[in-house]
């Protein structure tokens, strides 16, 4: 199944401002559970830096590069699950990965966790 996790996010961090993802030129670095360190601007910038190789699950085509994004693990109809890192396709100001390509994002404090992130919940930034 595959999904624009960051599209979304994006979507989201430019729906309700700025502010809510953080000011520009912040960032923040967080842990996954893969063990990659990534930073993830609080821009709403489609891609984020991590220690390691995107290797999406497919194989990019037509001009799509492998990258990183955040998005999600776990989601279910109504409910949206803790933030991950996900190995993508990025083309432009798009991507696709599959849930199999997330690696959820560890936390211990709110600290840990992206920026517009509203609570460290049971390791999980929601």
């Amino acid at each position: 199944m595959t999904s624009h996790f960051a599209a979304l996010a994006s979507s989201l961090c430019f729906a309700f401002g700025l502010a809510a993802c953080g000011s520009s030129g912040d960032e923040r670095t967080v842990t996954d559970q893969a063990g990659r360190t990534c930073t993830i601007p609080a821009s709403g910038s489609l891609t984020i830096e991590c220690d390691a190789t995107p290797m999406p699950k497919n194989a990019c085509s037509g001009g799509a590069t492998a990258c990183f994004v955040t998005g999600v693990v776990n989601s279910s109809p109504g409910m949206i699950g803790p933030e991950a890192v996900c190995a993508a396709c990025c083309d432009g100001d798009e991507s696709v990965s599959s849930e199999e390509d997330c690696s959820q994002i560890d936390c211990t404090t709110i600290d840990d966790c992206p920026l517009g992130t509203t609570e460290c919940k049971n390791g999980g930034c929601f």
